[in-house]
């Protein structure tokens, strides 16, 4: 009977419970985590700040741990693994007292911290209107901040700091976000599918200063202004959503390689140590177009990689593929998702990209209600292969999964095209805008 032990329980671990549990009907599982509860939710954090959720609380679910067999170590933070012993040393969050945890299989499963940017001032008003948005507490504390009806001050365009920047002026704050690089979502979207969404945001009264940096945060003893590009902007409440960075150190500082990707797997998602196992945010893994490491902090690709390492330590041999990076948001009624390379990521790993791009309508011009769609494949021109989609608009995301699996099975611009989508007025158009950028691709490189 396997002794598995898992550390942290997000996405990455509690898939790697379900997937022990029926991989080993016996497998004695142990979770130490250091939440007083047992999951969390964190991409629900901005629409619990905009009130979306029924309640904050909503966040945290219970996975009722005693019926799935697993001994459950709340409040509790590993501080050691030692790979010669095959133990985990934690202490209690409250009572300082150490446990020693031994194990045949060990799961690292530690997620991530929000990156706070070395900004004057800002560190030390953490808390006194300076936020992070990554727990139930923090959606909590910034709700209760923004009800005062303030001037909000937003740090990195991306997901985190765009669907909170949406969620705090649809609270009546007055909303700034700045970002170093030019662009809303400069990861995921090419400039010109960018615009689209910041002319949305600019509709929604919310400013943007891209190609900005904020030098210091300012205040006694509460956020007053911030310094932009050495101009002081009055607000109370500043956000942080500047990304975050994987909670590797435990791994290292037990003698596990770590890049700076995280915990470095392989495809089995085993560590440098044939007993350890890493998942989710702390771990490195495989970029399937680029053919190389890569780091891709989002909670599906924790979940599917927890799935592969906790059947794999209850005694199965799966084999966790790659990715590919498929990633949606809802920033107030726009929908935004991107998937695989932008056209200047493709340029850059060496392609010679080709794009097919359009806006179109979701249903037919003749049936009421349509809805705004604009659409971009990016393909490689010498071997036809897709190699990613952005989509801003209604109906973004289920565009840009078909594309996912395209790129996952290796698709050329004419399967893509080739690909059967289902047809009814009020849903979509027989001729879908998915597939006539991709025969407009196809058209430029004829």
């Amino acid at each position: 009977m396997a002794k598995i032990v898992i550390v942290g329980l997000g996405a990455g671990g509690f898939a790697a419970i379900l997937a022990a549990r029926k991989t080993d009907r016996n497998a004695e599982i142990v979770v130490i985590d250091r939440k007083d509860y047992d999951l969390m939710h964190p991409c629900g954090i901005p629409y619990a700040v905009e009130g979306a959720i029924g309640s904050i609380d909503s966040l945290k679910h219970d996975l009722n741990m005693k019926a799935m067999r697993v001994a459950h170590y709340k409040n509790y933070i590993a501080d050691n693994i030692n790979l010669a012993e095959k133990t985990v040393r934690a202490h209690s969050a409250f009572s300082g007292d150490e446990e020693f945890f031994a194990y045949d299989k060990l799961i690292v499963s530690t997620g991530s911290t929000p990156l706070v940017p070395p900004v004057e001032g800002l560190e030390a008003l953490l808390g006194k209107g300076a936020f992070t948005v990554a727990t139930p507490e923090d959606a909590a504390r910034l709700r209760a901040a923004a009800r005062a009806i303030g001037k909000a001050l937003v740090i990195g365009a991306g997901a985190i700091g765009l669907e909170t920047a949406s969620a705090l002026s649809d609270m009546g704050c007055e909303t700034t976000v700045v970002e170093t690089l030019g662009g809303v979502f400069p990861r995921a979207l090419d400039p010109d599918m960018a615009v689209i969404l910041q002319q949305y945001l600019e509709e929604k009264k919310i400013a943007l200063r891209l190609g900005s940096s904020v030098q210091a945060v300012r205040g006694s003893t509460q956020v007053e202004e911030a310094v932009v590009d050495g101009e002081a902007v009055p607000c109370s409440i500043v956000v942080v959503g500047a990304g975050v960075r994987p909670n590797s150190a435990l791994a290292a500082d037990a003698g596990l390689n770590v890049s700076r990707f995280g915990v470095v797997t392989d495809k089995k998602m085993l560590s440098s140590d044939p007993s350890v196992y890493a998942v989710g945010d702390c771990a490195e893994t495989f970029d399937l177009i680029r053919k190389q490491r890569c780091w891709m902090p989002l909670s599906t690709i924790a979940y599917r990689q927890g799935t592969i390492a906790g059947a794999n330590a209850a005694g199965a041999d799966e084999t966790f593929k790659g990715v590919v990076g498929a990633f949606v948001s809802k920033v107030g009624e726009m929908e935004i998702a991107a998937v695989g390379l932008t056209s200047q990521a493709a340029a850059d790993a060496g392609f010679d990209p080709v794009i097919g791009k359009l806006k179109d309508l979701t249903r037919p011009d003749w049936y009421p209600n349509g809805r705004e769609i604009t659409v971009k494949v990016i393909a490689d021109k010498a071997t036809r292969k897709v190699l990613g989609a952005q989509a801003v608009g209604s109906g973004a995301a289920w565009r840009v999964n078909v594309v996912s699996a395209a790129i996952s099975s290796g698709m050329t611009l004419e399967q893509l095209s080739d690909v059967e989508l289902a047809y009814c007025p009020p849903v979509s158009q027989t001729y879908d805008c998915l597939t006539k950028a991709a025969d407009l691709a196809i058209r430029k490189i004829k």
